[in-house]
């Protein structure tokens, strides 16, 4: 019987694979990835911004930033003006509630234009009406003796003219309105009297 001794041991059953000094072998390992390596560098170029894109996304977000803060502000001056308008139809009414009662506890006066600060005497007492025209408000202070009883702050449309007169036992406030076309009239009539000339 021949000696098996030149032989090379083969294990049965088990798949037989080149060593890594097969080409068989190197080929397939080398060709797992072939693009690994252009990969790389090409990440490695993409990684960061270059001046150019820099400068752009800048430009954009400052013309955001200014054409937010000018949006926000309009809308906000708008809001303003409104809530200033709304205020001053409120304290007009006020006023006639205010201006009429006063006359019908005052006697007449002097007859045509009163300056400010306007004051109307009663028996007891008395009304001063006075105008601020930098902040477009109308104060009415009551004072019996040296107190001060009452106090009320009213609130007109900017730009306004209040003015006060009285005439035929008739106290008249006139607020003509910004541009002069518009006014809002009040009437009180006052305690018929002596009117002093």
């Amino acid at each position: 019987m021949a000696s098996n001794k030149n032989l090379p041991h083969v294990n049965q059953g088990e798949p037989q694979y080149g060593t890594a000094r097969d080409p068989a072998v190197t080929s397939t390992v080398q060709s797992k990835n072939p693009h690994h390596a252009t990969r790389r560098n090409g990440l490695r170029q993409a990684a960061g911004y270059t001046l150019l894109e820099t400068l752009i996304t800048l430009s954009l977000l400052t013309t955001l930033a200014v054409a937010s803060v000018t949006i926000i502000n309009s809308l906000t001056q708008e809001g303003i003006e409104s809530a200033h308008g709304r205020q001053s139809r409120r304290d007009i009414h006020r006023i006639a509630n205010f201006l009429r009662d006063d006359a019908a506890r005052t006697t007449i006066t002097n007859t045509g234009t009163l300056a400010w600060p306007v004051t109307l005497p009663h028996d007891s007492s008395q009304t001063v009406y006075d105008w601020n025209e930098a902040d477009s408000t109308l104060t009415r202070t009551e004072t019996a003796g040296e107190q001060t009883t009452q106090t009320e702050r009213f609130l007109l449309p900017k730009g306004s003219e209040p003015q006060m007169n009285t005439a035929d036992a008739l106290l008249t406030l006139q607020v003509t309105l910004t541009g002069g076309n518009m006014s809002w009239i009040i009437e009180g009539m006052m305690k018929q009297g002596e009117s002093e000339q």
